[in-house]
């Protein structure tokens, strides 16, 4: 496996690339959501600051991914991530 198999390029609501490090998948309620983490080699801030967006399937089957707009989804899959990789990261 090749070391950026792991990255996406993902396009902000302003027009920008950002890049974007796939750390994990979770499901929650028949949902799939990606759990990614920004990599900016810049802005040490992002270190600090995940993404979680639930994968869909586009019109081809291929995975695409939706921004969550419900504040308790994005709240439970924080938690079960947070839960999940307790021993790997630090959460304050």
């Amino acid at each position: 496996m090749d070391d950026n198999d792991d990255l996406l390029v993902l396009t902000d609501d302003e027009g920008n690339d950002v890049t974007l490090e796939f750390v994990d998948r979770i499901e929650y309620r028949g949902e799939e959501y990606a759990v990614m983490i920004p990599v900016d080699e810049d802005n040490e801030e992002d270190a600090a600051s995940v993404v979680i967006m639930r994968i869909d399937e586009d019109a081809d089957g291929d995975e695409a991914f939706s921004s969550i707009n419900d504040d308790k989804i994005m709240n439970k899959v924080f938690e079960i991530f947070k839960t999940k990789f307790s021993d790997e990261y630090d959460f304050e």
